[in-house]
Protein backbone atom coordinates (compact mmCIF):
# COMPACT_ATOMS: atom_id res chain seq x y z
CA UNK A 1 0.00 0.00 0.00
CA UNK A 2 1.36 3.31 -1.04
CA UNK A 3 0.84 5.83 1.80
CA UNK A 4 0.07 10.16 0.63
CA UNK A 5 2.57 11.87 1.10
CA UNK A 6 1.79 15.21 3.90
CA UNK A 7 1.99 18.28 2.62
CA UNK A 8 1.37 21.66 3.48
CA UNK A 9 0.46 24.94 1.13
CA UNK A 10 3.24 28.07 0.80
CA UNK A 11 0.94 30.18 3.20
CA UNK A 12 0.77 27.52 5.94
CA UNK A 13 4.64 26.46 5.82
CA UNK A 14 5.19 30.42 5.75
CA UNK A 15 2.95 30.76 9.21
CA UNK A 16 4.68 28.15 10.80
CA UNK A 17 8.56 29.02 9.83
CA UNK A 18 7.54 33.03 10.79
CA UNK A 19 8.49 33.42 7.36
CA UNK A 20 6.36 35.64 4.49
CA UNK A 21 5.11 33.83 1.49
CA UNK A 22 7.46 35.38 -1.07
CA UNK A 23 10.30 34.21 0.94
CA UNK A 24 8.96 30.82 0.59
CA UNK A 25 8.25 31.03 -3.01
CA UNK A 26 11.51 32.39 -3.91
CA UNK A 27 13.14 28.95 -1.59
CA UNK A 28 11.40 27.17 -3.84
CA UNK A 29 11.61 28.80 -7.31
CA UNK A 30 15.21 28.95 -6.82
CA UNK A 31 15.07 25.11 -6.01
CA UNK A 32 16.65 25.30 -2.71
CA UNK A 33 13.37 23.86 -1.32
CA UNK A 34 11.40 21.13 -3.17
CA UNK A 35 7.83 21.61 -3.68
CA UNK A 36 5.40 19.87 -6.10
CA UNK A 37 2.89 22.47 -8.26
CA UNK A 38 -0.50 21.94 -8.48
CA UNK A 39 -2.24 24.52 -10.57
CA UNK A 40 -0.63 27.62 -10.30
CA UNK A 41 0.28 27.23 -6.68
CA UNK A 42 2.65 24.92 -5.02
CA UNK A 43 2.03 22.44 -2.21
CA UNK A 44 5.36 22.05 0.16
CA UNK A 45 6.04 18.11 1.85
CA UNK A 46 6.36 18.23 5.72
CA UNK A 47 9.42 15.68 4.96
CA UNK A 48 10.94 18.40 2.87
CA UNK A 49 9.99 21.37 4.73
CA UNK A 50 11.94 20.28 7.75
CA UNK A 51 14.99 18.69 5.91
CA UNK A 52 15.60 22.20 4.47
CA UNK A 53 15.01 24.09 7.56
CA UNK A 54 17.77 21.49 9.94
CA UNK A 55 20.27 21.75 6.20
CA UNK A 56 20.38 25.51 6.89
CA UNK A 57 20.15 25.89 10.29
CA UNK A 58 16.71 27.30 11.12
CA UNK A 59 14.71 26.39 14.22
CA UNK A 60 12.22 23.47 13.10
CA UNK A 61 8.59 24.25 14.56
CA UNK A 62 7.23 21.03 16.92
CA UNK A 63 4.56 20.70 14.93
CA UNK A 64 7.32 19.11 11.69
CA UNK A 65 9.67 17.51 14.34
CA UNK A 66 7.13 14.73 14.51
CA UNK A 67 8.57 12.11 11.97
CA UNK A 68 4.92 10.64 11.94
CA UNK A 69 4.17 13.85 10.39
CA UNK A 70 0.99 13.78 12.58
CA UNK A 71 -1.82 17.03 11.78
CA UNK A 72 0.03 19.90 11.53
CA UNK A 73 -1.27 22.30 14.12
CA UNK A 74 -0.77 26.01 14.81
CA UNK A 75 2.63 26.46 16.89
CA UNK A 76 2.69 27.16 20.11
CA UNK A 77 2.43 30.83 21.70
CA UNK A 78 1.87 32.38 25.35
CA UNK A 79 -1.38 34.05 25.41
CA UNK A 80 0.10 37.46 25.88
CA UNK A 81 2.39 36.98 22.55
CA UNK A 82 -1.03 36.06 20.87
CA UNK A 83 -2.43 39.41 21.78
CA UNK A 84 0.43 41.72 21.68
CA UNK A 85 -0.16 43.52 18.69
CA UNK A 86 -4.08 44.22 19.49
CA UNK A 87 -6.06 45.93 21.93
CA UNK A 88 -6.81 43.31 24.16
CA UNK A 89 -3.02 42.96 24.76
CA UNK A 90 -2.82 46.16 26.73
CA UNK A 91 -4.37 44.06 29.66
CA UNK A 92 -2.18 41.53 30.08
CA UNK A 93 0.53 43.78 31.71
CA UNK A 94 -0.13 43.32 35.77
CA UNK A 95 -1.74 39.51 34.73
CA UNK A 96 -1.06 36.55 36.88
CA UNK A 97 -0.57 34.54 33.74
CA UNK A 98 2.13 36.94 31.94
CA UNK A 99 3.36 37.71 35.69
CA UNK A 100 4.23 34.20 36.63
CA UNK A 101 4.81 33.24 32.58
CA UNK A 102 2.26 30.76 33.59
CA UNK A 103 2.24 28.55 30.43
CA UNK A 104 -1.62 27.24 30.16
CA UNK A 105 -3.61 30.64 30.73
CA UNK A 106 -7.26 29.27 31.44
CA UNK A 107 -6.23 27.59 34.57
CA UNK A 108 -5.81 30.54 36.07
CA UNK A 109 -9.60 32.05 35.04
CA UNK A 110 -10.57 32.34 38.67
CA UNK A 111 -7.86 34.55 39.98
CA UNK A 112 -8.65 37.52 41.01
CA UNK A 113 -5.65 39.18 39.26
CA UNK A 114 -6.24 37.21 36.01
CA UNK A 115 -7.19 40.23 33.05
CA UNK A 116 -9.20 37.97 31.01
CA UNK A 117 -12.89 37.57 32.24
CA UNK A 118 -14.78 36.51 28.77
CA UNK A 119 -15.63 32.56 28.32
CA UNK A 120 -12.06 30.72 27.33
CA UNK A 121 -14.10 28.14 25.14
CA UNK A 122 -15.36 31.37 22.87
CA UNK A 123 -11.19 33.09 23.04
CA UNK A 124 -10.04 32.81 19.72
CA UNK A 125 -6.86 32.29 21.79
CA UNK A 126 -8.28 28.90 23.09
CA UNK A 127 -10.09 28.26 19.46
CA UNK A 128 -6.94 28.94 17.57
CA UNK A 129 -4.13 27.36 20.02
CA UNK A 130 -5.86 24.34 22.12
CA UNK A 131 -9.31 23.96 20.56
CA UNK A 132 -7.71 21.96 17.41
CA UNK A 133 -5.38 19.57 19.66
CA UNK A 134 -8.41 18.29 21.89
CA UNK A 135 -11.29 18.16 18.88
CA UNK A 136 -10.60 14.65 18.00
CA UNK A 137 -12.89 13.92 22.08
CA UNK A 138 -15.68 15.22 19.56
CA UNK A 139 -15.35 11.46 17.04
CA UNK A 140 -15.66 9.77 20.73
CA UNK A 141 -19.28 8.27 21.00
CA UNK A 142 -18.30 8.03 25.12
CA UNK A 143 -18.30 10.91 27.35
CA UNK A 144 -15.13 12.48 27.06
CA UNK A 145 -12.53 14.82 28.21
CA UNK A 146 -9.01 16.00 28.31
CA UNK A 147 -6.98 17.59 31.25
CA UNK A 148 -3.48 18.25 32.40
CA UNK A 149 -2.45 17.83 35.97
CA UNK A 150 -5.34 18.36 37.77
CA UNK A 151 -7.15 20.88 34.96
CA UNK A 152 -9.63 19.78 32.08
CA UNK A 153 -8.84 20.79 28.79
CA UNK A 154 -12.23 20.69 27.57
CA UNK A 155 -14.86 18.25 27.45
CA UNK A 156 -16.85 16.80 24.35
CA UNK A 157 -21.19 17.33 24.78
CA UNK A 158 -21.63 13.59 26.19
CA UNK A 159 -19.19 14.24 29.45
CA UNK A 160 -21.05 17.97 29.89
CA UNK A 161 -24.31 16.23 30.15
CA UNK A 162 -23.77 13.51 32.52
CA UNK A 163 -21.98 16.45 34.50
CA UNK A 164 -24.74 18.40 34.06
CA UNK A 165 -21.87 21.29 33.19
CA UNK A 166 -21.83 23.44 29.80
CA UNK A 167 -19.05 22.55 27.47
CA UNK A 168 -17.99 26.03 27.50
CA UNK A 169 -16.91 26.28 31.27
CA UNK A 170 -14.40 23.08 30.89
CA UNK A 171 -11.34 24.91 29.70
CA UNK A 172 -9.46 25.35 33.38
CA UNK A 173 -11.48 23.63 35.48
CA UNK A 174 -9.97 21.29 38.16
CA UNK A 175 -10.85 17.94 38.62
CA UNK A 176 -12.10 18.15 41.96
CA UNK A 177 -15.01 20.13 40.67
CA UNK A 178 -16.14 16.92 38.95
CA UNK A 179 -14.95 14.17 40.42
CA UNK A 180 -17.00 13.67 43.57
CA UNK A 181 -14.90 13.86 46.76
CA UNK A 182 -15.02 10.00 47.71
CA UNK A 183 -13.32 9.41 44.28
CA UNK A 184 -10.83 11.96 44.26
CA UNK A 185 -7.85 10.56 45.76
CA UNK A 186 -8.16 7.21 43.12
CA UNK A 187 -8.68 9.13 40.00
CA UNK A 188 -5.70 11.55 41.42
CA UNK A 189 -3.79 8.50 42.36
CA UNK A 190 -4.25 7.16 38.85
CA UNK A 191 -3.13 10.35 37.10
CA UNK A 192 0.39 10.16 38.78
CA UNK A 193 1.10 6.42 37.86
CA UNK A 194 0.69 7.44 34.59
CA UNK A 195 3.00 10.55 34.47
CA UNK A 196 5.39 8.21 35.74
CA UNK A 197 4.89 5.83 32.91
CA UNK A 198 3.15 2.91 34.54
CA UNK A 199 0.13 0.88 33.73
CA UNK A 200 -3.28 1.71 35.78
CA UNK A 201 -7.15 -0.49 35.20
CA UNK A 202 -9.95 1.21 34.31
CA UNK A 203 -11.25 2.80 37.87
CA UNK A 204 -14.85 1.71 38.48
CA UNK A 205 -17.33 2.95 40.14
CA UNK A 206 -16.00 6.75 40.58
CA UNK A 207 -18.92 9.50 41.67
CA UNK A 208 -19.40 12.38 39.49
CA UNK A 209 -20.52 15.85 40.66
CA UNK A 210 -23.67 15.28 38.71
CA UNK A 211 -25.56 17.95 40.18
CA UNK A 212 -27.82 18.50 43.73
CA UNK A 213 -29.45 15.06 43.34
CA UNK A 214 -25.77 13.32 44.29
CA UNK A 215 -23.24 11.70 42.28
CA UNK A 216 -23.52 9.41 39.37
CA UNK A 217 -21.45 6.14 38.89
CA UNK A 218 -19.43 5.78 36.20
CA UNK A 219 -16.46 3.71 34.91
CA UNK A 220 -13.64 5.72 34.08
CA UNK A 221 -10.13 5.22 32.13
CA UNK A 222 -7.53 7.50 31.91
CA UNK A 223 -5.16 7.06 28.44
CA UNK A 224 -2.02 9.41 28.09
CA UNK A 225 -1.38 11.54 24.89
CA UNK A 226 1.38 11.93 22.88
CA UNK A 227 -0.11 15.41 21.49
CA UNK A 228 -0.84 17.51 22.96
CA UNK A 229 2.28 16.82 25.20
CA UNK A 230 1.46 15.73 29.31
CA UNK A 231 -2.45 15.59 28.85
CA UNK A 232 -4.54 12.18 29.58
CA UNK A 233 -8.05 11.71 27.70
CA UNK A 234 -10.63 10.40 30.29
CA UNK A 235 -13.62 8.19 28.75
CA UNK A 236 -16.25 7.82 31.15
CA UNK A 237 -18.96 4.85 30.81
CA UNK A 238 -22.19 5.40 33.12
CA UNK A 239 -23.35 2.51 35.13
CA UNK A 240 -27.19 1.41 35.50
Amino acid sequence: MVTKEKTISVPRAAELIGMTRSAVNYWIKTKKLHARRSGRNYSVPVKELSLFLKSTGRKIPPELENNNFNPVFKAYRHCWDYWKDSDHGNGCNGCVVSDIQLETCFTAKNSSRSYCTSSCFECSYYQDIYFPRIQFIYQHNYPAAVLKGLFFWGANSRWSKICKIPEKDFPGMGVEQVIDEKSLGMVISDIKKLELGESVQPANRILLRNGPEGGLKTNISLFPLNEPPGTFLMLAVPRG
